[in-house]
């Protein structure tokens, strides 16, 4: 998604080498609390000159390099603090202007519609995040175990 945020360090070989890496948070997403959303993994990615590119785990021992390659470290996003239905859009949408978010991200996280003119559409706002809820509700009526102790 490109509503991620997190630290972006890109470094590209100008002649032949290697590298090594220890990372983490590659394989847990952080949590969220109070309803907030889970944040998302750290993320290596090892591009060649050649234009193929490779996920790489969190620890490489050794590997080389040539000059043109790029590594592209992502570090993870955390989790957020509370419902993002409950997200004031004022402050969805200075984020989206912040560039943080973008349009699509504010609808599809925090139920906001922005309109035409580059304002929250109130109305609009309301409806989906009344829709969202009630989504939310059936899905976990839908989960809780029944009196047998299984999981429906």
């Amino acid at each position: 998604s490109s509503d991620l945020i997190g630290a972006v360090r890109e470094t590209e070989w100008l002649e032949d080498g290697g590298f090594s890496v220890e990372g983490e948070g590659q394989r847990f997403p952080p949590w969220g609390f109070d309803s907030g959303a889970d944040g998302f993994t750290s993320q290596i990615v090892l591009q060649r000159n050649n234009g193929d590119s490779q996920n790489l785990p969190s620890k490489v021992p050794y590997m080389l390099a040539k000059a043109g390659d790029r590594t592209i470290v992502t570090g993870p996003c955390g989790g957020g603090y509370g419902s993002p239905l409950e997200r004031d859009p004022q402050r969805v949408l200075q984020d989206i202007r912040d560039g943080y978010i973008s349009i699509e991200g504010a609808a599809q996280n925090y139920a906001v519609v922005i309109a035409g003119d580059s304002t929250v559409d109130l109305a609009a706002t309301e409806e989906l995040r009344s829709a969202r809820k009630l989504t939310l509700r059936a899905t976990a009526l839908a989960t809780r175990e029944d009196p047998s102790g299984k999981s429906k």
